[in-house]
């Protein structure tokens, strides 16, 4: 191992120019006259003349003093290789690492790491000598080609490109998985691929080491350090570290640690501690979650390491860029001995603190750039550090411990924000509106309004939120809504409604169905075409079994891929994340890609259903929302460039020049949506500022609009605008009047607003339009309807005045503003309809009555059918125009609206109410005042037909029957009585009610319940009494008592027309039982069987791999040396089972962490001796000694190692392993 005494130096991605900041660290342009070409790493000289490098990656590097007033004139090209490198900006191709040797003063050499491509894009490792003559260039003709790698796939992406030496003085290299989504080609588990690893290799051919044997350039340029971690063993022996997906930049610290930023797929970014022979898990894991196109990935090595830090993608950080540990002159605790880092996508920068002893950390927010992407990280000689923008004519920053920069510009908003009352607990994806003016929403949360949706849900116009079936197991993308009204999902699942299906599914409004056997892996985007065609594109390779390439048709039922017949191609060869069809069915895709069916075409491609095509130079970066109309074609992402023109993250394609053509100067952040209406463009994403002249921006808050003629507007009322966190998706809903937003938010204007807001230039309510119109000159308002003659002067008008708006006439026809109507006639009687310019809406019904047929009082029947000629004005009338007031139907003198006896006698003498003697009792005996001989009998009294009293002795006993009718004259008070007197025992059949109880889904889930059934319809009241409930209800024919706890109850129901009557019953409430699972270990047989009891089902996992199964028995190999066993059912509040078994011929370590003692248990190993060896972090030898294995455990003695973190070695003749040790 070699020692050289080297000042290392570390960097690394891609930007535009805006910078907001935090904790009193900033930054400032630090080389304010000079500007650079995609600028990719920066590097400082290691021979102390303070000189800057940067690599542009179209293949040159440039030299400077390292200086603040630098001037052009003092730049030179230190190295150009241009026309050697594949080069095409926003890609991870090109020129992208650079390393000085750690003899340079002595031997100049410089190492760079680019891509070209020949059949293949291929990774090359060329070493130069700087020239004899010029410190400030490298000699071309010094060339000598060290290693090269050619990628097994296509994918332009994923290359890493750090390089840079260790403190052990061999060359380290960042190699990325190869690209593509989800690693297809397995590279990160595979041990026989350079691609998804970190490389170690010796470049001084000195004997110390082993000559490499390179397939690819077996040219004998450099050695193989020969304790790399595959030396002697199976794989490759350049492999130093493996399980990467693409680490952008690494770094050493002064303590030796190697720090590596490993850019994440969909989910999180992650930071790594990078190790000898460690295991960093992708594609298997991303950071701690297991995506769904890992689950069937076996991990080469175990076990694999997590990363000491992560953070995910809700806040719009969707791409780490690696940085340093912080060792130059500013003195904020903040930045000394953190490690400093960024994403490249939100420009947001962070100083991490990593405690070593125990494994923790907290991450602080910087700053965040003004729009400016960070590509790279790079100290000077002085340890002071500077990142990198991205783009034709990007700046290199410093930072600092002032605030400077421009000043952005608070600006007034458009139209208002309204927060909807209830929402979801999580991020929402995509939103879609269909035709009844319900809003589907997709996403990832489990709760929408209060109810278990599971990441999809359906908001109804009332208000209220629906499930659709028991919604999926994973995050729903997009949606789409077919012409017979199937609505298709989409996203990272494997389960929706219960069945079966992979990212892709459709609702018929009952149930869920799969599409075949789906894709092998997520799915960004869904579109029907006008042919009900649907398009899904995304991050697979295959679908139902066809090989697609990110992109396919689902066509009656049938998959296809997108194959060009020119090419014999399908597809693109990265993942596609934006999809859009024109008014000709010409799809459009944006993703990731630089091919599409093996044509050129950077990032975004047109499809004719024959071939791609791409449009002119396409954009620098991701496209992730178009939009199109009849003249352009509206892209936006995370570029910096469209064609040639610097856009900053959005611009349109004209499609009658095919030039891409800027939107103002753009907008600070990404861009995840776009919605069209009118001349308005409407931007959702994670963008602070947006910007209609260069350097002048304007705050937006994630959210804008931009037209022609006003530019970028921001929405909201006064200063208020935009959401806080992120826009993902937006539909124009209500007829085009609400903008219905959704994302990861929690304010929209100043309102809280969890998730989903609604914008509109001015919300309609009940007043915002009354009909105002103007009869013969005067003017009315308020109602509806309109009832006039035929010859008047009409004037339609709505109020309030000041308001611009539409009518549409019954025929269709639209004017604008008031509609005057001079001798008005019949035929222009119908509905017209007043809508205001922010889309409100509200009729007036208009009736003209004929000439022919005058209505002289007003009440809707012309008068010559008019037999009552002076209604009173708003009377309701028949048929012949006549109101109650003006009927007498019985002829008795009193009007019918008077007249409380309608049907008297004719020629009968009425009162003034209309009523005769023969239609009157007074003193209610049943007998009419007309015959009643005895007209003052007493209330209750049986009376004869004259109406005189036959018997005053009426009911003694009170129940209701008289006396001379009442077989029970003495029944008790109170009692129910049949119509002779006597008590009715029992007023109900047995079978009256049906009562059933439901018992708790869960343990301590309160959600039990008991129904009550009567078979006919009375007035009764049940008292329920158990655990912690009293309850009483009335009810008349069905009952439901809910939220019940499990246990004993009583519950007893009630008449209320017969009290005595009673039914009580006890019910019991269950709940399931705890999972009982007994395990029992066969070491014969390595085999353990499982007993289970509590569940119909059970999911059964070992080391990562489940299965389902109703067996309450199983018997289940084992054949790794470390099994975890973890048994649970599909109510996971009936626990969970977990267990670890270790087989009887693996070892044991422990304790792990250790203090003083080390013990190794070789279980039944038998062998004579025992190497056991430990390594520092970086490498290091710290212990070394050949044991003699007397018994099976072995004592160590740690107590001379310092805190950190290690790898311990045992090896003999029959075995090589390496554990992890942690050093207390």
């Amino acid at each position: 191992m070699k020692f050289y005494r080297f000042l290392y130096v570390i960097f690394d991605l891609l930007v535009i120019p805006f910078i907001s900041f935090s904790q009193d660290i900033s930054y400032q342009n630090a080389f304010p006259n000079l500007s650079f070409n995609f600028p990719v790493e920066i590097q400082s000289s290691v021979d102390g003349t303070n000189r800057m490098f940067v690599l542009e990656q179209s293949g040159r590097i440039k030299v400077f003093p390292n200086s603040n007033i630098v001037t052009t004139d003092e730049q030179s090209v230190f190295l150009d290789i241009s026309s050697s490198v594949a080069y095409s900006a926003g890609q991870e191709v090109g020129l992208l690492g650079m390393a000085f040797h750690p003899n340079y003063i002595t031997n100049g050499y410089v190492f760079v790491y680019y891509i070209d491509s020949t059949s293949n894009y291929r990774i090359n490792i060329v070493r130069y000598k700087v020239s004899d003559t010029n410190p400030n260039a490298l000699d071309t003709s010094s060339a000598t080609s060290i290693a090269q790698f050619t990628k097994n796939q296509s994918d332009s992406n994923h290359n890493g490109g750090k390089i840079a030496f260790g403190p052990d003085g061999f060359l380290y290299i960042s190699i990325g998985d190869g690209g593509g989504g989800g690693d297809p080609q397995g590279n990160g588990q595979n041990l026989n691929t350079v691609f998804g690893s970190l490389l170690r290799i010796d470049i001084d051919i000195d004997g110390n080491n082993p000559i490499e044997n390179n397939p690819d350039l077996p040219n004998g340029n450099y050695e193989i350090p020969s304790d790399n971690p595959r030396v002697g063993q199976t794989g490759l022996d350049e492999l130093y570290a493996w399980g990467i997906r693409n680490t952008w930049k690494f770094s050493f610290d002064l303590t030796g640690n190697l720090w590596g930023a490993d850019v994440g797929q969909n989910v999180y970014e992650e930071i790594n501690l990078i190790n000898k022979g460690g295991n960093y898990g992708w594609n298997k894991f991303e950071a701690n979650s297991q995506p769904s196109y890992g689950t069937g990935t076996t991990l080469a090595t175990n076990p694999d390491i997590k990363p000491i830090f992560n953070y995910d993608h809700n806040a719009g950080d969707l791409s780490i860029t690696g940085g340093y540990v912080y060792r130059g002159s500013l003195t904020n605790s903040i930045l000394q001995n953190r490690y400093i880092y960024g994403d490249y996508i939100s420009g947001r920068v962070w100083s991490l603190n990593y405690n070593a002893s125990n494994g923790s950390t907290s991450n602080s927010l910087l700053f965040k750039t003004d729009g400016e992407f960070i590509s790279s990280f790079g100290e000077d000689e002085q340890g002071e550090l500077y990142f990198s923008g991205y783009g034709p004519s990007a700046k290199i920053y410093k930072l600092i411990e002032e605030v400077t920069g421009p000043v952005t510009n608070v600006v007034n908003g458009v139209g208002e924000w309204k927060s909807i009352t209830s929402s979801t607990d999580g991020i929402v994806e995509c939103i879609l509106e269909s035709e009844d003016q319900k809003i589907y929403l997709g996403g990832s949360f489990l709760v929408a309004g209060g109810q278990t949706v599971n990441n999809i849900a359906i908001l109804n116009p009332d208000g209220l939120w629906q499930s659709i079936g028991a919604g999926s197991n994973g995050t729903i993308f997009s949606m789409a809504i077919s012409e017979n009204g199937l609505l298709f999902a989409a996203g990272d699942f494997n389960q929706i409604g219960g069945i079966n299906a992979n990212n892709i599914a459709y609702w018929d409004g009952t149930t869920w169905s799969s599409m075949g056997s789906g894709t092998d892996g997520p799915i960004s985007k869904i579109k029907f075409d006008n042919n009900g065609n649907l398009f899904v594109g995304g991050i697979f390779t295959s679908v139902n079994g066809i090989t697609a390439n990110n992109i396919a048709k689902w066509q009656n039922g049938i998959w296809s891929s997108l194959t060009d017949a020119t090419t014999s191609i399908s597809g693109t060869n990265n993942e596609i994340r934006s999809i859009a069809i024109d008014e000709s069915n010409i799809l459009y895709v944006g993703g990731n890609f630089d091919t599409a069916g093996g044509n050129s075409a950077a990032r975004i491609a047109r499809w004719d259903g024959t071939n791609w095509s791409a449009l002119n130079q396409g954009t620098s970066g991701f496209v992730q929302a178009i939009a199109i109309t009849s003249n352009y074609i509206y892209a936006g992402g995370n570029f910096a460039l469209a064609g040639d023109q610097t856009v900053n993250r959005i611009s349109r394609f004209n499609r009658s020049t095919s030039i891409w053509e800027k939107m103002g100067d753009g907008l600070s952040g990404n861009v995840n949506t776009i919605e069209i209406k009118g001349s308005n463009i409407y931007v959702g994403g994670t963008f602070e500022t947006a910007s209609d002249i260069t350097n002048t921006n304007k705050v937006m808050n994630n959210i804008a609009r931009w037209s022609e003629d006003n530019g970028w507007e921001a929405l909201g009322l006064n200063t208020n605008v935009g959401v806080n966190t992120r826009v993902n998706s937006m539909v124009f809903t209500k007829n085009d009047t609400e903008l219905f937003v959704g994302g990861n938010f929690s304010i929209a204007g100043n309102l809280n607003a969890e998730n989903i807001a609604l914008w509109s230039t001015g919300f309609c309510s009940e007043d915002s339009i009354i009909p105002e119109y103007q009869v013969n000159g005067t003017w009315l308002s308020g109602s509806n309807t309109l009832t006039v003659n035929e010859g008047d002067s009409l004037i339609i008008s709505m109020l309030p005045n000041n308001k611009t708006f539409i009518l549409t006439l019954p025929d269709g026809t639209q004017v604008n503003g008031d509609y005057s109507l001079l001798n008005i006639i019949p035929s222009k009687s119908g509905t017209y309809t007043i809508t205001t310019t922010q889309g409100c809406t509200e009729n007036l019904q208009l009736t003209v009555i004929s000439a022919i047929d005058t209505d002289e009082d007003n009440d809707g029947v012309g008068n010559d059918e008019d037999i009552c000629s002076n209604t009173p004005y708003g009377e309701t009338v028949n048929e012949n125009g006549c109101s109650p007031s003006q009927l007498d139907d019985d002829i008795d003198g009193v009007f019918n609206d008077t007249d409380e006896c309608s049907n008297t006698t004719n020629g009968e003498t009425v009162d003034t109410e209309g009523c005769s003697s023969s239609q009157l009792d007074e003193d209610n005996d049943g007998i009419p005042n007309n015959i009643d001989q005895c007209p003052s009998t007493p209330n209750g009294a049986i009376v004869d037909l004259t109406g005189c009293i036959v018997a005053t002795s009426l009911d003694d006993d009170n129940d209701g029957v008289n006396d001379e009718l009442d077989s029970c004259p003495n029944t008790p008070f109170g009692q129910n009585v049949n119509s002779v007197g006597c008590t009715i025992l029992n007023s109900f059949p047995s079978n009256q009610f049906k009562i059933t109880s439901t018992g708790t889904t869960c343990i301590d889930i309160n959600n039990g319940s008991i129904i009550i059934e009567s078979i006919t319809l009375d007035y009764f009241l049940a008292i329920l009494t158990g655990p912690n409930t009293n309850n009483s209800k009335s009810f008349s024919e069905n009952l439901n008592f809910t939220d019940l706890e499990n246990g004993e109850y009583n519950l007893c129901i009630t008449s209320v027309e017969f009290p005595n009557f009673q039914n009580c019953s006890k019910i019991i409430i269950s709940e399931p039982t705890p999972l009982d699972v007994e395990l029992d270990f066969d070491p014969s047989t390595n085999s353990v069987t499982l007993k289970m009891q509590g569940a119909k089902e059970y999911t059964v996992e070992i080391n990562g791999k489940s299965m389902q199964t109703e067996s309450k028995e199983l018997i289940l190999p084992l054949s790794d040396e470390i099994n975890n066993i973890s048994v649970i059912t599909n109510q996971l509040c009936q626990g969970k089972f977990e267990d670890i078994v270790i087989l009887e011929n693996s070892f044991l370590i422990y304790p792990n962490p250790v203090n003083e003692s080390l013990s190794i248990d070789l279980k039944s190993l038998t062998s004579d001796t025992m190497e056991i060896a430990i390594f520092t972090e970086a490498g290091l030898l710290a212990h070394s000694e050949t044991y003699l294995v007397k018994q099976s455990k072995i004592e160590l003695n740690t107590s001379a190692l310092s805190t950190g973190i290690y790898f311990l070695r045992l090896k003999n003749d029959k075995i090589n392993k390496t554990f992890k040790l942690i050093k207390q």
